[in-house]
C-alpha cells in the first residue's frame, strides 16, 4: 500500500514539475522576445540619431559654404 502512495506522490510531483518547467520556458521565451525587440528598437534609434546628425552636419556645411561663397562674391565685387 505504501508503494502505491509513493508512486502516486512521485507521479503527481513529476506532473507538477513538468507543468512548472513548461510555464517557465514559455515565460523565458516571451521575455527573450521582448528583450530582442527592445534591443532592435534601441539600435534603430541610434541609427536614426546618427543619420540626423549626419544630415545636420551636411546642412551646416552647405550653409557655411554658401555664406563663404557669398562673402567671396562680395569681396570680389568690392575689389573690382
Amino acid at each position: 500500500m505504501m508503494d502505491v502512495i509513493n508512486y502516486k506522490l512521485c507521479d503527481d510531483l513529476c506532473s507538477y514539475l513538468t507543468a512548472r518547467e513548461q510555464k517557465l520556458c514559455r515565460r523565458r521565451a516571451k521575455v527573450e522576445k521582448l528583450l530582442a525587440w527592445k534591443q532592435k528598437l534601441d539600435d534603430e534609434e541610434k541609427e536614426i540619431e546618427r543619420l540626423e546628425k549626419e544630415a545636420m552636419h551636411g546642412v551646416a556645411s552647405r550653409r557655411a559654404s554658401s555664406v563663404n561663397d557669398s562673402i567671396m562674391s562680395g569681396i570680389i565685387f568690392f575689389i573690382l
